[in-house]
């Protein structure tokens, strides 16, 4: 598998800054640099099953949007926008619910942030972003992955797939065994779409530098159901 970082060259410079890092913090949210640690985990386990077919972009930003797209698979079995989450405990999806085990309790309360809505609205933007460049591509599939052992998510028909970290490689072998559905020629499109230069092991990638801006809707009411 081929992984190419779409953060910018000037945000790979300062990310060792420890300003920086408190900059990110705060603008990204506290479990933000959690969640990079499970990006980095997600990345290293798919690396070694899936073969260099599969391209992985990574923190990929579009105008407009106030957070990176976390993770971009793509391959000729599709596009799947991954969102590896740090989170542990006890959970329980239901639809577009996510819900947190409350021990004292012993009841499933509802929290925040709501990681389904959250990837369910990525997958949603990335899908209008390339739409609106004149891709036909199949439908994104949004991936909710949890890589630490101390996570239990109970799933009532979610409306996003979740996969914890005893299902990775069944998850990997599925995108391997998939029907092909993009040419790699459209992927190489797509890749260059989403990032306008990056760093990839051994090369750069060059592409279009888009300039339209894309507004990413808030994800606190995204995970209420509609009336």
């Amino acid at each position: 598998m081929k992984v190419i970082d779409c953060s910018p060259l000037t945000d790979r410079a300062t990310t060792s800054s420890p300003l920086a890092s408190a900059v990110d913090r705060i603008r990204m949210g506290r479990e933000w640099a959690k969640d990079m640690e499970a990006q980095e985990g997600v990345v290293f386990l798919l690396g070694q099953a899936l073969d260099n077919q599969f391209t992985m972009l990574r923190n990929v930003k579009l105008e407009g949007l106030d957070v990176p797209i976390p993770l971009v698979l793509l391959g000729p079995t599709g596009v799947r926008i991954l969102y590896p989450s740090a989170t542990r405990g006890v959970f329980r999806a239901k639809g577009e619910v996510w819900e947190k085990l409350d021990e004292r309790a012993q009841l499933f309360k509802q929290v925040k942030p709501n990681p389904i809505a959250r990837v369910a609205l990525m997958a949603k933007a990335v899908s209008a972003f390339l739409a609106a460049r004149g891709f036909t591509l199949p439908q994104l599939e949004p991936v909710l992955i949890f890589p630490d052992p101390g996570t239990h998510v109970e799933q009532v028909r979610p409306v996003v797939r979740i996969v914890l970290v005893d299902g990775l490689d069944r998850f990997a072998s599925g995108i391997l065994q998939g029907r092909t559905v993009i040419d790699q020629d459209e992927i190489q499109k797509v890749i260059a779409t989403l990032n306008s230069s990056a760093e990839v092991e051994g090369g750069t990638v060059e592409g279009l530098r888009q300039t339209d801006a894309f507004s990413f809707v808030d994800d606190r009411n995204a995970g209420k159901r509609k009336e």
